[in-house]
């Protein structure tokens, strides 16, 4: 007796290739029929690919924040060390410091995101929801340059990570 499969709108009957010890006969196993075969191999190939778009996201958005992050610590780092001196040094140095610190560490959460790691999933929520009030203040202060895409990318991450496809790779 075989199983009811559902692909589509058609039902295929599967039945177990012979000689693996469930029933089924010479002719009649999982390969017989090269439609069914076909649409089982579509269906879930591109189900797995929708399903991947929000952690995909999620990833993108990750690696941007982290990139814009290393480049602002070289960035101040390059204009401290060129003599300018905007803050006090052991401040500058500080931030530096800090920022480095933070892109490194989001960098290795989506990355983990990546390879589907759990662990991963809390440092790219955390720094999504602190990039959301910051872009509130830029937007209330009208620099809408950095409040926008700032407050776009940080949703996209947020709505990335929380969907129902991201929990389900990541959670099993």
């Amino acid at each position: 007796m075989g199983s009811v499969r559902r692909v589509g709108r058609a039902r295929h009957r599967h039945k177990a290739p012979a000689g693996h010890g469930i029933g089924g006969s010479v002719g009649h196993g999982i390969g017989a029929d090269p439609r069914c075969y076909a649409d089982l191999v579509i269906s879930s190939a591109a189900r797995r690919r929708a399903d991947r778009w929000p952690l995909l996201t999620a990833v993108v958005v990750a690696w941007i924040e982290a990139a814009a992050l290393v480049s602002f610590a070289i960035g101040m780092a390059v204009y401290q060390l060129t003599g300018h001196r905007a803050f006090d040094p052991p401040v500058a140095w500080l931030l530096c410091g800090l920022a480095a610190l933070a892109g490194g560490g989001l960098g290795a959460a989506g990355h983990a995101l990546w390879r589907g790691r759990r662990y991963g999933r809390s440092p790219v929520v955390v720094a999504q929801v602190l990039a959301v009030p910051i872009a509130v203040d830029a937007l209330r202060h009208g620099v809408w340059w950095v409040g926008v895409p700032l407050g776009l990318v940080a949703l996209a991450g947020l709505v990335g990570v929380f969907a129902p496809s991201t929990t389900r790779t990541l959670y099993g």
